[in-house]
């Protein structure tokens, strides 16, 4: 069994800018469910790590980054009241000695805050939150299973408009499929059709990790069945261009089913950064189910996003990944 050193970096505090008003209430940052994220007290942890940062504030204002900046901390802010939602649910919990070891093992309390958006104030926050993902990623890793269709596009603009066609039904996507793959040759190795191949396809985590590049395919496991999902394979987060994957979920699987097999133990093969993307892929399909309204002072909710602090993005640049559900599709 592989472990690596819990270094609390990637679940960071700090929250964002001021902002007027709220999705559906009154000086509401974010709602999640019933939750209320306040816009106060997302300035206040804001200011707070201006304050304890100074020279980095400097270098964020002069390089204009500080609207980037607010959206990385609201996205950690929702991401953070997520997981405690996530892990209530689901019965996932730590021992507080967990945290102490965590950061020590990190280098202790100043070097975890120096590598993340954490202030001395809040680092315990960051800690747990990062400990409750991982535990979430343990519970769900061996039954992460998702059965697609899938096709390709060259650009952000066809991937839109053949996702949107993929969500209207199961039938609309396998012909898109069939459409895509018309007149391709055979796998060479396996001698299935291309259409074979992309039709009824079975990806699980552990098949996900053996691909080249397993982060961008992790929204696929994101949205519910019925719903299609675009993600960029490579330079499509920055210029909308480049070479797309757009697949239509006709099912998905995280709880253990009557008699399949199982993975092999794989949370126990994966170490702790592979066990908090699983967790946080829970947390973005849990959030999807649930609803996020942000104040779109802050920018926009990317609901398929799983690195903690990309879930808020900039609405004026194409994300690397997108989802579109069987009703926006009839729009």
């Amino acid at each position: 069994m592989t472990r690596t050193r819990l270094v609390a970096v990637s679940i960071t505090a700090g929250l964002f800018l001021t902002g007027c008003g709220g999705p559906a209430k009154a000086g509401a940052a974010a709602v999640i469910g019933d939750t209320t994220i306040p816009v106060e007290a997302v300035q206040q942890r804001f200011d707070a790590w201006l304050k304890a940062n100074p020279a980095d504030a400097k270098q964020q204002r002069e390089g204009n980054q500080m609207a980037t900046l607010g959206r990385r901390q609201a996205s950690i802010a929702i991401t953070r009241e997520l997981i405690r939602q996530v892990a209530a649910k689901e019965g996932v919990t730590y021992a507080e000695d967990q945290k102490e070891q965590a950061i020590e093992q990190a280098g202790g309390r100043e070097q975890v805050v120096a590598k993340s958006l954490d202030t001395m104030d809040n680092i315990d926050q960051a800690v747990r939150a990062q400990l409750l993902s991982v535990g979430i990623g343990r519970k769900f890793a061996d039954h992460l299973a998702v059965v697609l269709d899938f096709t390709n596009a060259a650009t952000y603009t066809e991937a839109q408009a053949k996702a949107k066609e993929m969500a209207r039904s199961d039938e609309a996507a396998a012909a898109l499929v069939r459409k895509d793959t018309a007149g391709q040759p055979p796998n060479p190795q396996t001698g299935q059709s291309a259409e074979t191949v992309r039709l009824n396809q079975k990806f699980t985590f552990q098949t996900i990790l053996q691909q080249q590049n397993p982060a961008v395919l992790l929204p696929l496991f994101t949205v519910k069945p019925g719903d299609a999902v675009a993600l960029s394979l490579n330079s499509g987060e920055q210029t909308g261009n480049g070479q797309w994957l757009v697949a239509r979920v006709k099912s998905r699987t995280d709880r253990p089913v009557a008699g399949a097999p199982t993975q092999g133990g794989l949370a126990e093969q994966l170490n702790l950064t592979g066990l908090e993307a699983v967790g946080q892929i829970v947390v973005s399909y849990y959030a999807n189910e649930l609803g996020v309204r942000l104040n779109p002072r802050y920018g926009e909710w990317a609901g398929t996003e799983t690195a903690v602090d990309k879930r808020v993005r900039d609405p004026r640049i194409p994300g690397s990944s997108f989802s579109v559900s069987r009703g926006d599709s009839q729009q």
